[in-house]
């Protein structure tokens, strides 16, 4: 006597539940190729609308990759009096255009496992749901980069090195550019990494430039250098270290 299954109030045998199974299956192949199409479709029109001349425009090798990722490469003409650039990357991301990405955006965005990606370009990881270092480090620098721009839109500068990080929690004394500085702060407290040490603080600034400041942790050894738990975390690296979070669920 074949098994029988009761579904829902419905009564199927084990031939018919394999056959809703493998239904099932191919509907939700067809939704994922769905939406990679969509999201390819999207982006190739993106990138031919930023151009002002149509004419010649070729665009290839585009590709949807996980976390809201389309890369491909694009010929065409820039201006009527120049030759056409040729095999040019481009990098769509989150429905925001790149036509000009860097090579380490291409290395870590334009690829099925970004944590891979990471670990091999800077020796940081491999990231995963377990990863409970980087899970920290990655939300700590979100912390503190959205916090020292909160910072700058009060007071038009970012600390300066030697206030350092304190500066969020307390008003500096020495700088006079921290005029609008906010009653109380800007965090009651400053996050340590996973091993017990603050997070080293750069500012370059350049005249009435923004400029640009950077966070690092040395990691378990808080030395510079190594790989894995040993290996230098720099916030110019949160993009793609917040990314690979999202895609695990653990941002």
């Amino acid at each position: 006597m074949p098994n029988v299954f009761i579904l829902a109030g419905i009564t199927m045998t084990n031939k018919e539940n394999a056959s809703l199974s493998r239904i099932a299956t191919l509907l939700l192949c067809a939704t994922v190729l769905a939406a990679c199409t969509s999201e390819v479709d999207e982006a190739t029109q993106l990138l031919s609308d930023s151009f002002r001349i149509k004419e010649g425009l070729e665009v290839g090798d585009v590709t949807s990759y996980p976390g809201g990722v389309v890369c491909g490469q694009y010929s065409a003409y820039l201006s009527y009096y120049e030759p056409p650039l040729e095999n040019a990357p481009f990098i769509v991301i989150d429905g925001a255009l790149d036509r000009s990405p860097d090579t380490l955006d291409w290395r870590l965005l334009c690829t099925d496992d970004p944590a891979a990606a990471l670990f091999e370009e800077s020796g940081i990881g491999p990231f995963s749901e377990s990863s409970l270092e980087l899970i920290k480090v990655t939300r700590d620098m979100s912390l503190l980069t959205s916090t020292l721009e909160t910072y700058y839109e009060d007071n038009t500068s970012y600390p300066l090195e030697s206030a350092g990080l304190q500066a969020l929690v307390e008003k500096p004394e020495n700088d006079r550019l921290a005029r609008n500085y906010r009653a109380g702060g800007y965090i009651d407290q400053l996050p340590v990494d996973p091993w017990g040490q603050p997070y080293h603080y750069q500012h370059t600034r350049w005249g009435r430039v923004k400029g640009s400041f950077e966070l690092t942790t040395f990691g378990k050894s808080g030395e510079p250098g190594g790989h894995g738990l040993e290996a230098d975390i720099s916030s110019s690296y949160l993009p793609y270290l917040q990314r690979i979070a999202r895609l695990l669920g653990v941002d």
